[in-house]
């Protein structure tokens, strides 16, 4: 398969394979024993193959975080109205600002659930306590990038909208992933 997929230029073949040679290479040599140590490693990697049919998700959680900060902001007296992903505030100096493919939280979305889903194999006993904290990935995700995209609208009433989409929109999905 590997073969194949390498001939074709087929790279996610090539990945697939890869996966499954992490947990038969081991197999062939050392048996069972050795292959069930193997599944978790082999099917972590999976996380390396770009998964582009998801891509139509990020319309879907660009419009969910615009709509949720939207309320959050206008919650907190910060008066903003959304068009569809782009927010607009009349406040101080104003601001408008979109909430771009980029910006979706679909990276920070699976990076997160890779993140867990280690986390959770070697600190979890239970299974049940292991999946638990897989799925909590993407509440977590999701939140964050929320309110991500709040604080760069704050950080755009305080600042002005330059200040905002500038150093802070670029270093603050860091602050807020580590969180």
């Amino acid at each position: 398969l590997y073969w194949v997929g390498n001939n074709g230029e087929q790279h996610r073949v090539c990945q697939w394979a890869c996966s499954f040679l992490m947990w038969a290479v081991p197999y062939a040599i050392w048996g069972k024993g050795v292959a069930r140590l193997m599944v978790f490693p082999a099917a972590f990697f999976l996380f390396t193959i770009p998964f582009a049919f998801l891509d139509f998700f990020t319309i879907r959680l660009r419009m969910l975080a615009a709509a949720v900060a939207t309320g959050l902001l206008n919650g907190v007296g910060l008066t903003v109205v959304r068009v569809g992903t782009a927010l607009h505030s009349t406040m101080g100096e104003g601001f408008s600002l979109d909430v771009a493919d980029p910006c979706s939280g679909l990276r920070s979305l699976f990076a997160m659930i890779a993140l867990t889903t280690a986390y959770a194999y070697y600190t979890q006993r239970t299974l049940l306590g292991k999946w638990l904290l897989f799925f909590s990935a993407v509440p977590i995700a999701v939140i964050g990038n929320i309110c991500r995209i709040a604080s760069i609208c704050v950080a755009a009433w305080l600042f002005g909208q330059e200040s905002a989409v500038g150093y802070y929109h670029d270093y603050s999905g860091y602050v807020v992933f580590l969180v």
